[in-house]
């Protein structure tokens, strides 16, 4: 199943939206991580799947954009909560919020759940995927909430915490 994944990828760089994606590395047997665009900015993405069974794929795609100002209020997270009606910014995405006890941060990222049917081309795949990634891009390029900083570069590795993430969300 991964070499599928990989093929995705590969044409996912290909596609009428190739300036998002510049290359990909699988970190596990079920996740790969994304270099994109915005990875110079310290955003990490990384797209996770799994086959429910022989006809369904599931695909995870997972972009940390920033983190929790420590002041957040009960407030800012009611906001940040109501932004994700329908989806975040039209982006068929939502805001996630994910603690790491590690550093006692809290990030926040978009995060997409798909599911494609296994008969679909892999062709068509990359470009669903690839205009999905293209509407969460530029979601997270408007203002969620004041609540939220964008990154600053920090010693964590992209492997440790899209593990981290995998792990949490049932892509391991």
């Amino acid at each position: 199943m991964s070499e599928r994944m990989a093929n995705v990828l590969n044409l996912m760089t290909t596609t009428s939206l190739p300036d998002y994606l510049k290359g990909f590395q699988q970190v596990r047997e079920d996740t790969f991580t994304l270099q994109t665009t915005l990875s110079d900015f310290d955003h990490r993405t990384s797209l996770g799947f799994s086959g429910l069974d022989s006809a369904y794929l599931w695909i995870y795609l997972t972009h940390v954009f920033g983190t929790l100002d420590p002041n957040t209020t009960k407030e800012h997270l009611q906001h940040i909560l109501s932004l994700n009606n329908e989806s975040y910014n039209g982006s068929g995405a939502f805001i996630a919020v994910t603690h790491n006890p590690d550093n006692n941060v809290f990030y926040a990222s978009l995060r997409s759940h798909q599911i494609f049917l296994t008969k679909w081309s892999d062709e068509d795949i990359a470009d669903t995927l690839a205009t999905l990634l293209f509407n969460m891009f530029m979601a997270v390029g408007i203002s969620a909430s004041s609540a939220i900083k964008d990154f600053e570069v920090s010693e964590e590795s992209d492997e440790s915490l899209i593990a981290k993430l995998s792990k949490r969300y049932g892509t391991s």
